[in-house]
């Protein structure tokens, strides 16, 4: 399922949850660079350069959704799974270019997994070139709780 030297940014600012994705993304054969803020990643530009990036939606100061379309505007291309404890955030979201699926908290490492794995596909799968409106908003929710999250 996953491919082993692939880069995933994941940006939460509650550390468990931060090291609870982390360590899956690990164990799965990702490479993973931990953030607790927007400001945090931003600061470090060579980090824009993964295969994918995790957000929380609702970080303490700059959001996930403003951090996504900061980046965008800086030409940042890189695919995103947008996490969230907040079932309305999903609701009213939009489709947006890159944005590969939401995952509603608590989620199991399978759900994880998945939406990380075609997230870092992306780029092969459908190019850079996504159009606006094309791409799907997927709300994914586990069944059983995990108890790691």
């Amino acid at each position: 399922m996953t491919k082993p030297n692939r880069k995933v940014v994941v940006v939460d600012d509650q550390p468990a949850v931060r090291r609870s994705v982390g360590r899956s993304l690990r164990l799965a054969g990702f490479e993973i660079r931990e953030f607790g803020s927007a400001e945090e990643l931003l600061a470090i530009p060579a980090e824009w350069k993964a295969d994918c990036f995790v957000f929380d939606v609702n970080l303490t100061g700059m959001s996930g959704l403003d951090l996504y379309r900061t980046l965008r505007s800086r030409g940042v291309q890189t695919p995103v799974v947008f996490m969230t404890a907040d079932a309305s955030a999903i609701s009213r979201a939009t489709p947006e270019p890159g944005v590969v699926t939401y995952l509603l908290k608590p989620f199991d490492r399978t759900a994880l997994l998945q939406a990380v794995d075609e997230a870092a596909g992306f780029d092969q799968v459908q190019g850079q070139s996504s159009q606006p409106g094309q791409d799907s908003i997927e709300l994914t929710r586990s069944s059983q709780e995990d108890p790691q999250k």
